[in-house]
């Protein structure tokens, strides 16, 4: 999760010239879809070993993690949408 919130941060200050950012906005896409697949082991791996209290608990935390991605590629997404129009 790291690296997509690094990425997103490189995008917007790459957003201020208007360049270099066709790599950004592929780079947050497979970044939220290799989190989206961690998300779902994750949560399978969840119910192997864990009583019902922390299944809840885990389950929460890995939700807002996801959330935060999602939240990245949301970013990208505006970000993309205001370069087309400005460029």
């Amino acid at each position: 999760m790291q690296d997509i919130v690094k990425r997103v941060y490189y995008g917007i200050v790459g957003l201020r010239k208007l360049k270099n950012l066709s790599r950004f906005y592929i780079d947050v896409h497979t970044l939220e879809n290799k989190a989206d697949d961690a998300y779902n082991v994750a949560l399978e791996s969840l119910f192997d070993k864990k009583t019902p209290i922390d299944v809840i608990k885990y389950r929460e935390i890995y939700e807002h993690l996801g959330n935060i991605t999602d939240k990245c590629e949301d970013i990208a997404n505006v970000m993309e949408s205001i370069v087309v129009k400005h460029a």
